[in-house]
Protein backbone atom coordinates (compact mmCIF):
# COMPACT_ATOMS: atom_id res chain seq x y z
CA UNK A 1 0.00 0.00 0.00
CA UNK A 2 1.01 3.63 -0.39
CA UNK A 3 2.13 4.21 3.24
CA UNK A 4 4.38 1.14 3.04
CA UNK A 5 5.94 2.30 -0.24
CA UNK A 6 6.65 5.67 1.36
CA UNK A 7 8.08 3.97 4.47
CA UNK A 8 10.41 1.85 2.33
CA UNK A 9 11.55 4.98 0.48
CA UNK A 10 12.16 6.69 3.81
CA UNK A 11 14.38 3.77 4.88
CA UNK A 12 16.33 3.83 1.61
CA UNK A 13 16.92 7.60 1.59
CA UNK A 14 19.42 7.80 4.50
CA UNK A 15 21.35 4.84 3.03
CA UNK A 16 21.76 6.79 -0.24
CA UNK A 17 19.97 4.09 -2.20
CA UNK A 18 17.60 6.75 -3.52
CA UNK A 19 17.76 10.53 -3.39
CA UNK A 20 14.99 13.00 -2.54
CA UNK A 21 14.12 13.57 -6.18
CA UNK A 22 13.73 9.82 -6.76
CA UNK A 23 11.66 9.45 -3.60
CA UNK A 24 9.35 12.26 -4.68
CA UNK A 25 9.08 10.79 -8.18
CA UNK A 26 8.28 7.32 -6.82
CA UNK A 27 5.65 8.56 -4.35
CA UNK A 28 4.01 11.15 -6.61
CA UNK A 29 0.34 11.52 -5.63
CA UNK A 30 -0.90 11.15 -9.20
CA UNK A 31 0.53 7.63 -9.55
CA UNK A 32 -1.47 4.51 -8.87
CA UNK A 33 -0.15 2.31 -6.07
CA UNK A 34 1.07 -0.34 -8.53
CA UNK A 35 2.97 2.33 -10.47
CA UNK A 36 4.60 3.56 -7.26
CA UNK A 37 5.74 0.04 -6.41
CA UNK A 38 6.96 -0.55 -9.96
CA UNK A 39 8.90 2.73 -9.99
CA UNK A 40 10.49 1.87 -6.64
CA UNK A 41 11.63 -1.56 -7.81
CA UNK A 42 12.81 -0.27 -11.20
CA UNK A 43 14.77 2.56 -9.59
CA UNK A 44 16.49 0.31 -7.05
CA UNK A 45 17.21 -2.66 -9.31
CA UNK A 46 19.28 -0.57 -11.73
CA UNK A 47 21.50 0.45 -8.77
CA UNK A 48 22.79 -3.07 -8.19
CA UNK A 49 22.68 -5.94 -5.73
CA UNK A 50 23.55 -3.96 -2.60
CA UNK A 51 20.73 -1.47 -3.23
CA UNK A 52 18.32 -4.33 -3.94
CA UNK A 53 19.34 -6.07 -0.72
CA UNK A 54 18.69 -2.88 1.25
CA UNK A 55 15.25 -2.56 -0.37
CA UNK A 56 14.42 -6.16 0.54
CA UNK A 57 15.50 -5.53 4.13
CA UNK A 58 13.35 -2.39 4.22
CA UNK A 59 10.39 -4.40 2.90
CA UNK A 60 10.97 -6.99 5.62
CA UNK A 61 10.85 -4.26 8.28
CA UNK A 62 7.83 -2.46 6.83
CA UNK A 63 5.63 -5.36 5.66
CA UNK A 64 6.63 -8.73 7.13
CA UNK A 65 3.58 -10.46 5.63
CA UNK A 66 4.38 -9.41 2.04
CA UNK A 67 8.04 -10.25 2.57
CA UNK A 68 7.07 -13.76 3.77
CA UNK A 69 4.73 -14.25 0.78
CA UNK A 70 7.49 -13.31 -1.66
CA UNK A 71 9.95 -15.62 0.09
CA UNK A 72 7.41 -18.46 0.02
CA UNK A 73 6.73 -17.97 -3.70
CA UNK A 74 10.44 -17.85 -4.48
CA UNK A 75 11.03 -21.04 -2.50
CA UNK A 76 8.29 -22.73 -4.53
CA UNK A 77 9.85 -21.51 -7.75
CA UNK A 78 6.67 -19.56 -8.43
CA UNK A 79 7.93 -16.22 -9.74
CA UNK A 80 4.65 -15.14 -11.32
CA UNK A 81 2.63 -14.79 -8.13
CA UNK A 82 0.18 -17.40 -9.48
CA UNK A 83 -0.37 -20.43 -7.31
CA UNK A 84 1.50 -23.44 -8.63
CA UNK A 85 -0.84 -25.82 -10.41
CA UNK A 86 -3.51 -23.20 -10.97
CA UNK A 87 -5.19 -23.53 -14.35
CA UNK A 88 -3.31 -21.47 -16.90
CA UNK A 89 -0.23 -21.15 -14.69
CA UNK A 90 3.10 -21.96 -16.30
CA UNK A 91 3.90 -25.63 -15.76
CA UNK A 92 0.32 -26.46 -14.80
CA UNK A 93 -1.14 -29.60 -16.34
CA UNK A 94 -3.61 -28.92 -19.14
CA UNK A 95 -7.24 -28.89 -18.09
CA UNK A 96 -9.32 -31.89 -19.10
CA UNK A 97 -12.25 -31.17 -21.40
CA UNK A 98 -15.58 -32.58 -20.24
Amino acid sequence: NEPNIKAICDKLLPNNVINKFERDSITHRMLARADMARNLVDTVICKGNNASTLMIEALKQVDQYLYNEIERNLALGNHTGVQAGAQGAPGAPPSKAK
